[in-house]
């Protein structure tokens, strides 16, 4: 079960991977008037991440997790 689990989160943190690309393109794109508010949502998204890694790896096997990560 705890692989489900790590499963779901890993998806999860993908998924927020994915709107930390868009953004960054967004900034790529060099739209002025949204550069506070991208990088505030980048910021946020990485906030998520970080924490679904910390999930993950309290749900993961301490000696694989690197490999998993």
């Amino acid at each position: 079960m705890p692989s489900t689990n790590t499963d779901k989160l890993k998806g999860q943190r993908l998924c927020n991977q994915k709107v930390i690309e868009r953004l960054i393109e967004r900034l790529e794109e060099n739209d002025k008037l949204q550069f506070e508010p991208t990088i505030v949502a980048i910021d946020n998204q990485l906030e998520i991440i970080q924490c679904l890694n910390e999930k993950i790896i309290a749900l993961s096997d301490a000696e694989s997790t690197p490999d998993k990560l």
